[in-house]
This record gives C-alpha cells, sequence and structure tokens, in this order.
C-alpha cells in the first residue's frame, strides 16, 4: 500500500483579512514585550545583568502563566567572582532572584557557584542544578539539584544513594520538573555491583526525600527480551510519566533487537512502546532504530524512526517514518518519507524530529524531493495525527506572512504547544535566492494561519533587531508556552541584549479573523 497526501486549503487567510480590515492594529500580529535588557540593576542592587544566557542547558523558561525564569551573569558585583551568577523570574513587570553563586546551600553543605535554571512550572516552583565550593566531602557531593518554591530545598546530591542503595548518583546531566512538582532526571551512577564499565539511570524526585526509579541500566525488559544496557535522556509529562529509548543487550535476536522505546511511572516496569525487528504499522518493513521521543500527558509518545526492509513503488525514500504509541494500543503512523506532499508538489525525502499535542497531533519538519521548484521549495513544516490529517504550515518559496519576503530555509525543530499551536525559526529572503537572507521566527493557529513573531530588521527599543533565538530542543519548547506566547532572547545594532515575550493576538481579533478562514484537508490511501 502507497499513501498519497493531498490538502486544499486557504493558508492566505491572513493577508486576505488584513486587506479586508484595514482598522486592525499591530495586535492583529501580536504585541511584544521585552521583560529583562543587558546593564538592568539586579533585584537587590548588587551588580549589573550581563550576558544573559540562551544556552542548550540553561536556557530561558516561559510557564504558562506568563513568568519568565532566566539565568544571568552578572558585573560590577560587590564579591566579584564569588556572586556574578544569578537565577531570576520576571512576573508582571517585577524581577524577582531566585538564586545567588555564593549563597549556602539549604543544608549547609557548600555554597553555590555555577547555576543551571531547568524548570518553571504554572505555580512558579523553579527547579535548578548548581555546582558547590567547599562542601563536606570535595569531588564526592559537590554538585546536586534544588527546587525553589519561595524557600530553596535539596532535590538530589552527587553522592547520595539510588533507591535500592545500589551504587551512588554521580552527575545530572538532565533534569526536568513538571507542574505537578516532580523533577525527573537522568543520571550516571558509580560504585554499583553493575557488570557493565559504567552505570545509569533515570529518577523521578516526588518532593522531599521521595525518589522513585524509572529505569535503571542492567534491568529486565518489559517483555523478558534483554536487558537495558544503555538509556537516553528522558521526556517527561505532568502525570509524572517518562518516555525515553534504551539500547538492549543479551536479546535473542543480537544486533535484530537490540533497541527500543519506552514509556515509565516507577511504579511499574517501563512499557514497551515500539521494538526494534517489530513490523511497522503499515506491514512496509521493520524498525530500526528511535530518536528522541516527546511525550503528552495521554501518556502518547511521537518518535523519529528509521525502517529497514520495506519496499517502495519508486524505490527511493522510504526508509524513515514519524510514529505515536502509549504501548498499550497500535502504533499510530504520522508520516513516512516516500509519500507525497499534501500538496502533491514533491515526494516527502526526510524527517525531523517531532514534538506532540493533547490531541495526540505531532508537528514537524520535512525536505522534499521532485518538487515544481527544485532547490527553491523542497522544505516544509507539517502538522499531523495519522488519522484523516496532514497540514501543511510552511514550505519554502512561499511568501511569509505580513511582507514581501518568501521562506528559503527553515530551523531544526517545529515547536508545537498543547492548544496546536506551532513556532518555528525560517531563513527569508525577497526571492529564491535572493543575496538578502534573514531569519525570522513565526506561529501558526488555526485561527489566524501564519504570523511574524520577529524577524532580523525590525524596530525595538530604538534600535534594530540584528539577531534572536529560541531553543534548540527535540521536546517540548520551554519558551513557547499554553497561551500562545514566545520568549525569545535578542541583540540589537546597539550591541544591547535581552528578553522579549511576543504573545498571540487577542481573542476578539481571532473571530474576525476566522470568518475568512477554511480548510479542507483529507489523505486519500491508494493501492
Amino acid at each position: 500500500m502507497y499513501s498519497a497526501w493531498h490538502i486544499a486549503n486557504c493558508s492566505f487567510v491572513v493577508f486576505v483579512a488584513t486587506a479586508l480590515c484595514p482598522t486592525l492594529s499591530h495586535a492583529a500580529t501580536g504585541t511584544t514585550q521585552v521583560v529583562v535588557f543587558e546593564g538592568q540593576l539586579a533585584p537587590d542592587g548588587n551588580g549589573l545583568l550581563s550576558d544573559l544566557d540562551f544556552l542548550f542547558n540553561n536556557n530561558p523558561i516561559l510557564n504558562d502563566k506568563g513568568q519568565l525564569a532566566f539565568h544571568s551573569s552578572l558585573s560590577n558585583t560587590s564579591g566579584g567572582d564569588s556572586d556574578n551568577q544569578g537565577i531570576f523570574l520576571w512576573d508582571s513587570g517585577k524581577t524577582t532572584q531566585i538564586i545567588r553563586k555564593g549563597q549556602v546551600s539549604p543544608d549547609g553543605n557548600g555554597s553555590f557557584s555555577d547555576l543551571f535554571l531547568t524548570g518553571l512550572n504554572k505555580a512558579g516552583q523553579i527547579g535548578f542544578k548548581a555546582s558547590l565550593n567547599n562542601t563536606q566531602d570535595g569531588d564526592n557531593d559537590n554538585e546536586g539539584l534544588f527546587a525553589w518554591d519561595g524557600t530553596t530545598t535539596p532535590i538530589i546530591r552527587k553522592g547520595q544513594s539510588p533507591p535500592d542503595g545500589n551504587g551512588v548518583i554521580w552527575n545530572f546531566p538532565a533534569s526536568k520538573l513538571n507542574n505537578a512538582n516532580q523533577t525527573l532526571f537522568f543520571s550516571e551512577l558509580r560504585d554499583s555491583d553493575d557488570d557493565f564499565t559504567g552505570d545509569e539511570g533515570i529518577f523521578r524526585n516526588d518532593g522531599g526525600n521521595s525518589l522513585v526509579e524509572i529505569a535503571r541500566r542492567g534491568q529486565n525488559a518489559t517483555d523478558g527480551n534483554g536487558i537495558f544496557s544503555f538509556l537516553e535522556i528522558p521526556a517527561l509529562n505532568e502525570a509524572g510519566q517518562a518516555a525515553f529509548t534504551a539500547s538492549l543487550s543479551d536479546t535473542i535476536g543480537g544486533s535484530t533487537d537490540n533497541f527500543g522505546i519506552y514509556r515509565g511511572d516507577g511504579e511499574a516496569a517501563p512499557v514497551q512502546i515500539a521494538r526494534e525487528g517489530q513490523t511497522v504499522p503499515d506491514g512496509n518493513g521493520q524498525f530500526l532504530r528511535f530518536e528522541s521521543p516527546d511525550l503528552n500527558n495521554a501518556g502518547q509518545a511521537t518518535f523519529r524512526a528509521s525502517i529497514t526492509g520495506g519496499t517502495s513503488p519508486d524505490g527511493i525514500y522510504f526508509n524513515d517514518g514519524i510514529y505515536m504509541g502509549n504501548g498499550a494500543t497500535d502504533l499510530i503512523e504520522i508520516i513516512r518519507t516516500g509519500y507525497t506532499a499534501p500538496d502533491g508538489n514533491g515526494t516527502i525525502a526526510g524527517l525531523g524530529l517531532p514534538t506532540i499535542d493533547e490531541a495526540g497531533q505531532a508537528a514537524f519538519l520535512a525536505s522534499l524531493t521532485g518538487t515544481s521548484g527544485g532547490d527553491n521549495d523542497d522544505k516544509g513544516v507539517y502538522l499531523g495525527d495519522g488519522t484523516n490529517v496532514l497540514l501543511q504550515i510552511a514550505r519554502t518559496g512561499q511568501s511569509a506572512p505580513h511582507s514581501t519576503d518568501i521562506f528559503v530555509d527553515f530551523g531544526l525543530f517545529a515547536h508545537l504547544n498543547d492548544q496546536g499551536q506551532i513556532v518555528f525559526r525560517a531563513s527569508l529572503a525577497d526571492t529564491p535566492n535572493g543575496d538578502s537572507v534573514r531569519s525570522g521566527i513565526f506561529f501558526y493557529d488555526e485561527r489566524f494561519g501564519l504570523l511574524p513573531v520577529v524577524r532580523q530588521g525590525d524596530a525595538l527599543l530604538g534600535s534594530t533587531l540584528t539577531s534572536f533565538s529560541i531553543p534548540r530542543t527535540t521536546q517540548k519548547n520551554d519558551s513557547f508556552n499554553n497561551l500562545g506566547q514566545v520568549a525569545y532572547f535578542f541583540e540589537l545594532a546597539d550591541d544591547r541584549q535581552g528578553f522579549a515575550i511576543w504573545s498571540v493576538p487577542e481573542p476578539s481579533t481571532a473571530a474576525i479573523l476566522s470568518l475568512f478562514s477554511a480548510s479542507f484537508i483529507y489523505r486519500r490511501r491508494s493501492d
């Protein structure tokens, strides 16, 4: 069976509505608020905010109340290098200092050194990782995870025993905080009786000293076929479930079934969602490898998978797909390479990593081959749920909203919130091969279609935007919330930098625009 995808939709709704309603103000394309900028006085008056961090492991986080937590270095502090970092919370125009380098750990064992923001939930609770100086056991306890909720409490400390008492927890390369104030973290372990050269596990703290093991290297696979040998960084949902990929050893099939994707909650053995060697949903090939799952609150995980053994009518591009599953029901195919693009122009040739919302929709980027425009229309942003809907959100060669520019390339990820709204980064030019290429961030909502969030060259604070960033993450984007707000880091032509929050237009504007929108999308499967 070979799937052909077709679409007919009025993606130009925003442009039509704007033309027919000239009285719409700038609010029709959203509003922007600068919330913090370099050189601003620290809340306690000790130093100035500088080098506002926007790194893979220290991104600002925007919650569903519109609060923004961020990390910043500080200059001109009273303690010099001893107090020149902090984590801060912006809320309704006020910035509060949460934690500062040099503060004593809440357990009295050492003082905070380097700080890394790891979470902000809708209750305003903040998670962070810290290295510590002057601890009792030196290198054996000089790192930890902590939570702030008006006061700071320890979550886990390097050197602490895991729940089964086997070994000691050694480091925390990744952690996440959900709205139930649960902290999920991946950790290496030492001094265990594991036969492997290195041990690792996925754990969850439910508050206080409550530590739960989700998965551990050396643990038996759910179906009894093999044991976990390597675990990868997990995704976390609001139910405290974690989705993760794992390689396995001692399997029946050896190299043909030694990789899988799982979901665990710490109460029962992890549920197997998909396994190497398993036949794919359409029966054409078997799973080979899986990458970076995203997880919604219903326990559905979406993931990209490579496929082997399949056959394609055209003999090309049929070895990758995006799937969704919960381990209890059959896997759902969202898209597979080799399918015709939604508008009939070209064949899907490559897939980006997907993100999932509460409705079970997946957003992803794709490259295409055999298009009418060649290199000028060979990339797209898509949204699908595996049923009868595959929506093309944006395509290279298409006009960018509220601009004479066209899309010429897209970033690494299409970020999706739980309202089905999408944010992505794009490169722009005035012609397909234009020399003046610039970038922008764009927002999609079914009421509005596409809207610009920010573009290079936009005016801001009496200057001009020269660059900006949103996190590059394979799972939920911490700077894109369910209110339709996007937080981004910016730099201006006059060398100032800061954080801004863009907000989707008000519902009243959406109601006006919706009068002009129509979308009719279907998928046809043919023999």
